[in-house]
């Protein structure tokens, strides 16, 4: 068996200056340093999942920080929203029927997601929302597996989701998780578009 190979990881010096116990710190910018084997771990997405708070599902506690998350993305359908399903979340989203899940960071809710029945074979996902100041490091993309996961686990076989044309991000999230455009219909000014994808 070939000996292990040793991990090479460049790195960027922030400070300068030594420690109180006189160890100086690495000055040289983008200095190589060999690490042993499996003294750290190099994969991006374990490192973020690392950092990111277990998705769980929502209680009626959450229903304030989830209508301001809401409220934060409510230019993107101004026209189509409606927050009667918050005022109860706990029985609107009521298994097998639905479901409605939030991550939560330090205390504030920093992503929700959702779905409802449509037949029995298929349901929406609804409310999909990642505050602003976490998006970009793969949050979005975690509730939208822990949805088609909890979905799945419900027994249903599709899931179906209508998103309009200032969702881009949206779009192409979905997209990249495998759903298929099915149509795309122009209503009130705007464009919206409807996906799905088999479970």
């Amino acid at each position: 068996m070939p000996p292990a190979r040793r991990n090479r990881c460049q790195f960027r010096v922030l400070a300068k200056k030594p420690t109180k116990g006189g160890q100086a710190l690495f000055r040289r910018i983008g200095q190589t340093v060999a690490l042993p084997p499996m003294q750290i771990d190099v994969d991006p997405v374990r490192q973020i999942a690392s950092r990111v708070p277990a998705i769980r599902p929502a209680t009626n506690a959450d229903r304030k920080q989830i209508a301001l998350l809401v409220a934060e993305g409510r230019a993107d359908r101004p026209q189509f929203d409606s927050d009667r399903d918050l005022e109860d979340v706990e029985a609107h989203y009521a298994a097998p029927d639905g479901a409605l899940l939030v991550s939560e960071d330090a205390g504030s809710v920093t992503a929700v997601g959702g779905y409802r029945r449509l037949d029995n074979e298929s349901v929406e996902l609804t409310r999909l929302r990642v505050v602003q100041s976490h998006r970009q490091n793969g949050l979005g993309r975690r509730m939208l597996r822990a949805l088609a996961d909890s979905a799945h686990r419900n027994g249903y076989k599709q899931l179906v989701v209508e998103l309009n044309q200032e969702m881009g991000e949206a779009r192409c999230l979905v997209t990249s998780e495998g759903f298929d455009l099915l149509r795309k219909t122009e209503l009130s000014g705007t464009t919206l578009y409807f996906y799905k994808k088999l479970l």
